[in-house]
């Protein structure tokens, strides 16, 4: 099990284990997310 998906681990530990594992994109998409408040912007 990724250290990320272990809920016995503080949040910043599992945060530390997940943010290396994401690629740009994924790290932009979850930006993007929270800019729009959970909706999917396309990006042209």
């Amino acid at each position: 099990m990724h250290p990320y998906l272990d809920s016995n681990l503080s949040t910043e530990e599992r945060q530390k284990d997940l943010l290396p594992r994401m690629t740009l994109e994924e790290k932009i998409g979850q930006l993007c997310m929270m800019a729009n408040n959970g909706e999917m912007a396309l990006l042209n």
